[in-house]
């Protein structure tokens, strides 16, 4: 009596039986020549009892997946732009070889995102601010070089910046008018409060500071830089047209 391989269900005739063409050699080269690279499918047509190691690619999705005791993602999908992707999920992510850059998907918005947002403001031009003697000053930074929708400015002049859950790469450098002996701090909140800082750097009598710092926030946070300074000089513009040396820039890793 003939049995059938586990995988792929080809007849193996019992060494008494007849070999039947049709069923026994012509079904059998037909199933493996099916089998051969990965089953082409939609993310609802999934092989129904698929075999571990099975390759099956998405042509909604542009998924490519493996099963293992459930279906895994093998690779990110490649395509030319997100409006190749048909069947989008939550948390999606592709390759876009147009711009070189990668993609998420958010379901909530029914968006694709850059994976990894970025966004830049600065003191451009004439524009001026008054840092006080001996006290604490909100940076304000009212020119945007580069938004993202997971940084959402606000305050006057732009003092205060919201973002999104994450793991955050936050940078401030300032210039001033003048020698000064300052602290330049990021922290949480919508004041200069110290307590609030999470990362500080200092200058004694000069021109320049910066600070940087990478943390993760589990919700969304608004964050905010500020100065000391001993003595009462304006911040003021400087560097590259266009992006500034006195600024606040924002990473979100992956």
């Amino acid at each position: 009596m003939a049995t059938f391989t586990t995988r792929l269900g080809l007849r193996k005739p019992a060494t008494t039986d007849l070999v039947n063409v049709t069923t026994d050699l012509g079904a059998n080269m037909d199933a493996i020549d099916a089998a051969v690279g990965a089953s082409v499918v939609t993310s609802i047509t999934r092989p129904g009892s698929p075999y571990a190691g099975q390759a099956i690619f998405e042509t909604d999705t542009h998924n490519n997946l493996l099963y293992s005791g459930g279906w895994y993602h093998d690779t990110i999908p490649v395509v030319p732009g997100t409006g190749s992707i048909l069947n989008p999920y939550n948390f999606q992510l592709i390759y876009n070889t147009t711009d070189g850059l990668l993609y998420r998907y958010d379901s909530g918005t029914a968006s694709w995102f850059k994976a990894t947002a970025y966004a830049r403001y600065a003191l451009t031009g004439a524009s001026t601010v008054a840092l006080g003697s001996g006290a604490d000053t909100l940076m304000q930074f009212p020119t945007a070089i580069t938004t993202d929708p997971r940084v959402v400015a606000g305050g006057g002049g732009n003092t205060q910046f919201t973002l999104t859950p994450g793991r955050w790469t936050i940078s401030a450098a300032l210039r001033t008018s003048a020698n000064t002996s300052m602290g330049l701090y990021l922290g949480t909140g919508t004041t200069a409060n110290e307590a609030n800082a999470f990362a500080s750097a200092s200058t004694n009598t000069f021109t320049n500071a910066g600070v940087s710092d990478t943390v993760e926030f589990t919700t969304s946070t608004t964050v905010v830089c500020f100065v000391w300074s001993n003595t009462s000089v304006n911040a003021v513009s400087q560097g590259l047209t266009g992006q500034g040396v006195t600024h606040i820039s924002f990473v979100r890793n992956l």
